[in-house]
């Protein structure tokens, strides 16, 4: 029998509370452990109450649950629920698994990035050390064959669920108004027709439900429904009240947390929005972005179906058909769209040293790995032949994301733990000033030498009014995402073993009210450097003092947003990120930062400071300059000219922008313009003399030549052009040029007229009277090539374009010169004007002076 199992159960078929207790039942495990893997927090708490109620039993008794600074757990456990983080620190710690029979990854289509990193490690567990470990993969919207083949041999399971149908409606507006008026419509339009269940109504994020809550408060007092949010953000006791059933009809708002695995009790009815908070790694800025995208059909079915598992159920789906089917079928995984440097760290201390070769589900992109790998290296976390450190075990430890864990581990090291978990709580939580509409905006804050002090000692204000309502309110912030940058402090500090063991923890109650800034500027110095030790890549240089804009490491454009305290810095650290929507541009604006000092990087990244003298093109003055250039990485610190430089490179520089900047470069002429039309007609004509490419080849030998000793346009503009290509010709083709493409051609009125070579044939333009005694059509290039002719009335408007002169002559002359005598009586028209002599002024007219 098979140790691996793929199960597809639709919703409603009780696969999360349904397959763990029969593992356990079966006897196939022994007295181990069966560990259910689920992608979010909310849902490894509230399966684990949920199997715990159905087997009569207290949650951390036989069912528990352990989750990212919060565990319900005994020695007698045999059913763990635990999000995907949690057992892959495990895994790393000890790869054997000693006391778990099976592990269950439920939800597996979100294919979230730890969960692939786990069943990666289980399946090569199962294949050395561990063949007895059985694996479950579980999902409702699954696609089985992939997974078939990556766990081969592997059995296959599909069952069917009890779901109750749903009736699809589909909203479409021509001109939608926001999506919170959509949803209190479609709630009144369902209770309109008769309906009186609970509804739930699926939004992209926490301010969507806020707003959609305000909007339909009138109506929910009208007809007597109870409102409840539903998010990750909440406490576990508001998530509870959300879920439950209760007397009066009810509608709860929610992100996509209720796709799956949660039951929200009495729901007949779903409205779905369409719309999904997705995070997605943008390789070439550096930064994870969210932002909110389609769902996909996958997620449309989920949603819709968590209306029938009562009775038959309703969606309104606030989106047209089309919309739907042109939808993708599924989310992308993580793997491809997220930042993959806390994977790759993982990866390290599994002992995988090519991380291409690793056993990838879905690989993820070659440019993504990279780059994890080069902030890794970083922040210490690899050394240069890429193998994981000490340092990188220790941010192992921590769950954090690894800038979060480096931040810590740096503020260890400067006896600055405990306040740092404070800015670490804010740096990894939602900014505690309010953003929603309508909200009192805080005045702008004095300037500070970080947003994350700014924002520490704003708590310290509100705890010394006990964080009342008032507080708040003067202060513009958000008392929610104040007290959970608290929460997430105090988990830090009972996390931590070692600051337990100094009596931080002890310290825990005082952590909401007592002061942040340390007595003296130490404390905050090294609270800032600590910041840098995690954000190595996120360093900005100021366009100049004062300045809103500035550069960050990479070559990204920076504004700061004006509500940051951080206004006179010349270096800081970037630390709230928001991708911006010009990409040509590379622009991202920045919320939060943290000054720096320059002698700190060269501390803390020795081998990211280089010093070098270069050659540049200035941009600002059109010339070559020598410099020394002191550099963070390709960030710029500091540059000054040194004037002393090898001539050959200067003048190669001068070069190779003038290449790129031929117009501002060179003083164009109109000597110089016909003499390269002349040449490049005569290359056309007379492909034997073989005379090089005009612009690929002479213009850039002949300003090559003129640059040695120069170091400015405004000196290569001074130096004239047209010798030096006349100097790259060979005597022969110079001579065949005179011969046969000649600037100018001798009239028989003994004017030379000057030859057009701008279009494809040579023209000349000519009075008819300057042309008398021709009889045939002056040819160019040793008589092979007609002139094309534009034959002009003394006022210069053109009689005749032709390469045919008889001919004219001949014909258009004769019928058209009565009306010429007329129009023109001052000028001769003889009869016969081949015979006639030429004349370059009316005849009689004498010559001024």
């Amino acid at each position: 029998m098979s140790r691996r199992l793929v199960l597809q159960a639709e919703p409603g078929a009780g696969k999360t509370t349904r397959v763990p207790p029969a593992l356990i039942d079966s006897g196939l495990l022994s007295d181990k452990t069966v560990v259910v893997l689920e992608p979010r927090r909310i849902a490894a708490r509230l399966a684990a109450r949920r199997v715990a109620s159905e087997r009569d039993s207290e949650v951390g008794d036989e069912v528990g649950y352990q989750v990212r600074f919060e565990r319900r757990r005994s020695s007698r456990t045999r059913i763990l629920f635990v999000t995907e983080g949690v057992l892959l620190r495990w895994l790393l710690h000890d790869a054997e698994l000693p006391a778990i029979g099976a592990v269950v990854l439920d939800e597996f289509h979100e294919r979230s990035l730890e969960g692939d990193l786990c069943l990666a490690f289980l399946r090569e567990i199962q294949e050395t050390v561990r063949p007895d470990l059985h694996i479950v993969v579980m999902s409702a919207t699954l696609d089985i064959a992939p997974l078939q083949r990556y766990l081969d041999p592997c059995e296959t399971l599909t069952v069917p669920g009890r779901e109750y149908p749903v009736e699809i409606q589909y909203v479409v507006e021509p001109n939608p108004p926001p999506v919170e008026e959509m949803i209190v419509s479609g709630v009144e339009y369902l209770f309109d027709d008769g309906f009186d269940q609970s509804i739930l109504v699926f939004v992209p994020g926490a301010a969507e439900i806020r707003r959609s809550l305000s909007a339909l408060a009138p109506l929910a007092r009208q007809l007597g429904l109870d409102l409840y949010p539903l998010h990750g953000e909440l406490s576990p006791d508001e998530q509870e009240r959300a879920i439950r059933s209760g007397s009066r009809p009810r509608v709860i708002v929610s992100t996509n947390v209720a796709e799956a695995s949660i039951t929200v009790g009495g729901v007949g009815a779903v409205i779905d929005s369409g719309r999904v908070r997705v995070v997605r790694f943008d390789v070439w800025n550096g930064i994870d972005r969210m932002g909110t995208e389609r769902i996909s059909r996958a997620s449309a079915t989920q949603r819709a179906g968590r209306a029938g598992r009562l009775g038959p159920g309703r969606a309104l789906r606030l989106y047209s058909e089309s919309e739907f089917r042109n939808s993708a079928e599924s989310i992308d995984p993580e793997v491809s769209r997220i930042d993959l440097s806390g994977a790759a760290l993982g990866l390290k201390a599994w002992g995988t040293r090519d991380l291409d070769s690793f056993s990838w589900l879905t690989p993820p992109p070659a440019e993504a790995l990279e780059r994890a790998v080069r902030l890794l290296h970083d922040l210490g976390a690899v050394d240069p032949d890429e193998r994981i450190t000490d340092r990188g075990r220790e941010l192992l430890r921590y769950p954090l994301p690894v800038r979060h864990a480096r931040v810590l581990d740096a503020a260890r090291e400067r006896k600055v733990f405990r306040e740092a978990t404070r800015w670490v709580a804010l740096a990894s939580e939602r900014d505690i000033r309010r953003r929603s509409f309508g909200a009192r905006r805080a005045p702008r804050p004095r300037p500070e030498d970080s947003d994350l002090l700014v924002a520490a000692d704003l708590i310290d204000e509100a705890a010394a009014e006990r964080f009342h309502t008032s507080a708040f309110d003067r202060l513009g912030l958000d008392g929610r995402a104040v007290h959970g940058v608290l929460r997430v402090q105090r988990q830090l500090l009972d996390f931590d073993r070692t600051a337990q063991s100094v009596g931080v923890a002890g310290e825990t109650e005082a952590s909401e009210g007592g002061p942040s800034r340390a007595v003296g500027g130490g404390t905050t110095e090294s609270l800032r450097l600590a910041v840098l030790a995690g954000y190595p890549d996120r360093v900005v240089r100021r366009h100049g003092s004062g300045a809103a804009t500035g550069v960050m490491v990479g070559g990204v454009g920076v504004e700061l947003e004006k509500s940051s305290a951080v206004r006179n810095a010349e270096l800081f650290v970037a630390l709230d990120v928001i991708h911006m929507q010009d990409r040509d541009r590379r622009q991202v604006r920045v919320r939060r930062a943290s000054a720096l000092e320059e002698s700190w990087l060269e501390e803390l990244f020795p081998d990211a400071i280089s010093i070098r003298d270069e050659i540049v093109f200035q941009e600002s003055g059109m010339r070559v300059v020598a410099r020394r250039v002191r550099r963070y990485h390709d960030l710029i610190l500091d540059e000054r000219e040194t004037g002393t430089a090898d001539p050959q490179e200067l003048a190669s520089v001068l070069y190779h922008a003038a290449l790129e900047r031929m117009d501002r470069a060179v003083e164009r002429t109109r000597e110089l313009d016909d003499w390269l039309l002349r040449a490049n007609a005569l290359r056309r004509q007379l492909p034997g003399l073989k005379i090089p490419d005009l612009e690929r080849e002479l213009l850039p030998q002949a300003l090559e030549s003129l640059c040695f000793g120069l170091r400015s346009f405004a000196e290569l503009r001074k130096v004239p052009l047209l010798p030096a290509l006349r100097g790259l010709l060979t005597s022969p083709q110079r001579a065949a040029l005179e011969r046969c493409a000649p600037a100018r051609v001798a009239l028989p009125s003994g004017r030379e007229a000057r030859v057009d070579y701008s279009g494809d044939v040579p023209v000349l333009a000519a009075r008819v009277q300057e042309l008398f005694s021709l009889t045939e059509t002056p040819r160019l290039g040793d008589g092979t090539l007609p002139l094309l002719l534009h034959l002009l009335a003394p006022s210069q408007r053109p009689l005749q374009v032709t390469q045919d002169l008889a001919g004219f002559w001949e014909r258009t002359y004769k019928e058209v010169r009565g009306e010429l005598r007329r129009r023109y009586p001052k000028h001769s028209w003889p009869e016969d004007p081949a015979r006639a002599k030429a004349e370059s002024r009316p005849a009689g007219k004498k010559r001024k002076g």
